[in-house]
């Protein structure tokens, strides 16, 4: 939100120069500082903008916009729209006309805090999971928190030709781990 300081430089320097400029200058938009400058009390849904923009970086339209606002423990913007918290890089589609009802907001910049809408895509559960596969996010062996083993122990278990429940003990865990492993089921890639 701007202060009574910027309302007033913003009275002061609409003298000399374009709603585009001072605009631009604010982080704000053009409609927000004709308001300003004629006096007008600014809407709801202009005072949310307001809010918004307030606690974004923004940059050029191929970098990320990142979100300066409260976050959430998983990294991501949080923001207050309509007396509910939602993700920042959601309430930046929903406030330039977007609808993310129903919808994942999936970044195609793997930035958290980013909401530059240029790098935001809507899809599916489905997409988001198919995204973090191919960009070798998915926590998959020891970047799993729940993995027993390690890769060593996985190619030791490979190598080692015992039978599956000799091996389950030796490593303490479930039989059905090894023969996952030997099957490659599980750690397929090692």
């Amino acid at each position: 939100m701007l202060t009574d300081n910027q309302v007033l430089e913003i009275r002061e320097a609409g003298k000399t120069l374009s709603l585009r400029q001072l605009a631009d200058r604010y982080g704000v938009s053009h409609i927000a500082i004709r308001n300003i400058l004629i006096g007008r009390r600014l809407t709801k849904a202009e005072r949310t903008h307001l809010r918004f923009w307030a606690k974004v970086q923004t940059g050029f339209v191929h970098e990320c916009w990142i979100w300066h606002g409260a976050t959430s423990s998983d990294g991501y913007g949080q923001f207050r729209l309509d007396g509910r918290l939602i993700g920042a890089h959601c309430a930046v589609l929903n406030l330039t006309g977007v609808s993310t009802t129903n919808k994942i907001v999936r970044h195609t910049c793997d930035v958290p805090l980013c909401v530059n809408p240029n790098h935001l895509r809507l899809g599916t559960v489905l997409d988001n999971i198919n995204d973090r596969g191919v960009r070798g996010r998915t926590a998959v062996g020891e970047r799993n928190g729940r993995s027993k083993l390690t890769l060593k122990q996985v190619r030791a278990i490979r190598r080692i030709k015992k039978p599956v429940s000799i091996l389950a003990q030796q490593y303490d865990v479930d039989p059905k781990t090894i023969r996952n492993i030997l099957t490659q089921k599980t750690w397929r890639d090692e």
